[in-house]
């Protein structure tokens, strides 16, 4: 899937005040490619054995830890819609 903002000015859509010399036109494009996300979740054991933790490994978070995010399953029964750590 891809997304492309198409050329916006800085002047209509950030707001930025210059004469039309000085403006600039900037554009964004963003490419997303669909993993086997399962591939990648190690399943972790909590203090609530109903309520394991998702660990995500799709790169280490340098100084923090190995996994990329943590996804808390005792989200899905709490009032909070999700948590991502």
């Amino acid at each position: 899937m891809q997304m492309d903002t198409g050329l916006l000015d800085t002047d209509i859509y950030l707001g930025i005040n210059a004469a039309p010399s000085n403006r600039l036109l900037i554009r964004n494009i963003v490419t997303c490619s669909p993993i086997r996300i399962h591939d990648y979740v190690e399943i972790a054991t909590t203090d609530d054995a109903n309520f394991p933790l998702w660990e995500v490994y799709l790169g280490p978070v340098p100084a923090v830890s190995n996994y990329t995010y943590i996804y808390a399953t005792h989200t899905r029964s709490d009032v909070v819609g999700y948590q991502i750590t």
